[in-house]
């Protein structure tokens, strides 16, 4: 007996191999009506993003909660059961404390007395790939209960599985902690260069105040023919995706109103812009009409009034200047509106200086960032190799605790 993720007979002397459906009883889970009277109650909700990360721990709070007349229309999980994902997307694992209603994006293992729920949440950790493996769906992948319930996890007897629990339990803390001090320092490394930015764009000595329209000439060209097309922003770069369409294509009509981008070009899309979704081109191509496309009216440096807009997009300051509160992204699709937003801009100099000094600094931190994510992707990778080594035998955790 074989499954994807563990081989049977390289189990320990002792061990056994069990489908989940004889470890405990699967729950399915539901979903009330929205009469508020079944909701904000005292019964935690569990849904997928509640199990997010919890690879196998107690889920400590849940985004949403059920009155008890609200329960009634969900699937139930007796206090100690483990909860798995089993859509949108598979996998997440969590466990929880109290009685806890879920929703029919889970199902609940109530595991029989005799088994240690800490134990077989942590083999279903393992077993994230051979639960992706079995889902099915066109739309997207779904875990049926009896996939689910005939998925196999190593068992091994009751003291060990505690054994087991108790060693990852005391392994993977740290192993996390290590990753809560790396995301720290990649924190820390952001908040130096949104306080870089903060000090160029809130300070007003030797500014001038400009509308948009002042700084940029808003363009509208043709598109030229086999253009790639705006498909994504990074870190303030337009990138265009290769069109492959034959010579002679005609565009549809879907496309009929897009525009042309030319390399070196400000790109804003004026239904993102308060995400900070702006930025200059990398090469010539095209973008719908929800974008607005720019070049400096004056010397100024595109670069630099690129990083300013976003800027503003991202502090909230071109939230604050939509003069229609319940569709402001629909405003800013609007040049004329867009353009009277106003700016305080440096001189074309301090501009050229201040972007090559961002440039260079920025290029410190990202590679800051990059090994401080390197390091959290290894612990990461070890602490999933710890769990499928001690649930599958691999290592005896009795004779690593000694050795540690």
């Amino acid at each position: 007996m074989t499954t994807m993720w563990f081989s049977y007979s390289a189990l320990p002397n002792g061990w056994q191999a069990a489908p989940i459906r004889r470890v405990g009883q699967v729950l399915n889970g539901g979903t009330p009506t929205s009469d508020p009277e079944n909701w904000n109650g005292d019964l935690p909700f569990v849904t997928p993003p509640d199990l997010n990360g919890a690879d196998g721990a107690l889920i400590s709070s849940t985004d949403r909660s059920l009155s008890v007349k609200g329960g009634n229309g969900a699937g139930l999980a007796p206090a100690g059961s483990v909860l798995v994902s089993t859509r949108a997307p598979i996998g997440h694992v969590g466990r929880v404390a109290a009685t806890s209603a879920f929703n029919q994006g889970c199902r609940a293992v109530a595991v029989w007395d005799g088994i240690e729920p800490r134990y077989i949440a942590k083999a279903l950790v393992a077993a994230r790939s051979e639960l992706i493996a079995r889902g099915q769906g066109t739309t997207f992948l779904e875990l049926s209960s009896s996939a689910f319930a005939s998925t196999s996890v190593p068992l091994p007897p009751l003291d060990e599985q505690r054994a087991i629990a108790d060693y990852l339990d005391r392994e993977t803390a740290q192993i996390d902690a290590l990753v809560a001090k790396q995301e720290e320092l990649i924190e820390l490394f952001r908040e130096r260069d949104r306080a870089l930015l903060d000090a160029e764009f809130q300070g007003c000595e030797g500014r001038r105040l400009v509308t948009v329209r002042q700084a940029l000439v808003r363009l509208d060209r043709p598109v030229a023919r086999g253009a790639g097309v705006v498909t994504a922003y990074r870190d303030g770069v337009v990138t265009l995706r290769e069109n492959r369409r034959a010579e002679g294509y005609t565009l549809s009509a879907a496309e009929a109103g897009f525009q042309g981008v030319h390399e070196g070009d400000i790109v804003f899309h004026a239904l993102d812009g308060f995400a900070g979704a702006v930025g200059v081109s990398d090469s010539n191509g095209q973008c719908s009409p929800v974008y607005h496309v720019c070049r400096p009216r004056y010397s100024d440096d595109a670069e630099y009034l690129s990083m300013l807009l976003r800027y503003l997009g991202t502090s909230g300051f071109l939230a604050s200047q939509a003069p229609n509160t319940r569709q402001r992204s629909v405003d800013f699709r609007n040049w004329g509106t867009f353009a009277r937003v106003p700016l305080s801009i440096s001189s074309p100099e301090h501009q050229e200086w201040f972007t090559a000094e961002y440039r260079e600094r920025n290029e410190q931190l990202e590679a800051l960032i990059a090994k401080a994510e390197q390091h959290i992707s290894l612990a990461k990778e070890r602490r999933s190799a710890l769990i499928t080594a001690a649930v599958t035998g691999q290592i005896d955790v009795r004779s690593a605790r000694k050795a540690s």
